[in-house]
């Protein structure tokens, strides 16, 4: 019976481990200068983060969480009734409005890359399983940082 409880776990940890190694969800772009390329639903010009479903299955957001802080992960806690498909994109304004207008989405936060700390870029998951993260590179006007392919390991301007 011991040897059965000990695989279990050792299954079951394995399987976490694999969940959570392998998120679909990723950031796939941001914006820090953002100053005249994308308006946002109030026609002013805030920094984005764009994120990525990469996986086969829609993905419920309810409960993941934005950041710019690995210390404080879920500063931004995504509100229920925000799905990604499979294959799409959701951008979330990056304002310090704090609301859901329709299909724009603006955190309470912003990105500010004049600060002398380094800023991240980071989601996670309901568990508060940090799932993907960047440490933000400064950029200059009208540029955004992103992967190379959609989904890939490499970023670019």
């Amino acid at each position: 019976m011991l040897k059965a409880k000990y695989y279990f776990g050792i299954i079951f940890i394995l399987t976490f481990i694999s969940f959570h190694s392998e998120s679909q969800i990723l950031i796939n772009e941001y914006s820090a200068s953002n100053l005249s390329d994308f308006p946002d639903n109030y026609a002013l010009f805030e920094d984005w983060i764009e994120i990525y479903n990469q996986g086969t299955e829609t993905v419920d957001l309810e409960g993941y969480s934005l950041s710019d802080n690995p210390d404080n992960p879920d500063k931004w806690i995504i509100p229920g009734g925000i799905q990604i498909s499979p294959g799409q994109f959701l951008k979330f304004w990056l304002s310090g409005r704090d609301e859901v207008s329709g299909s724009n989405y603006h955190t309470n936060f912003k990105f500010t890359q004049t600060k002398n700390e380094t800023e991240s870029v980071l989601i996670s998951d309901p568990s508060g399983f940090v799932i993907d993260q960047r440490q933000l590179q400064i950029t200059q006007l009208g540029h955004s940082r992103g992967r190379s392919n959609d989904g890939s390991e490499d970023w670019v301007i």
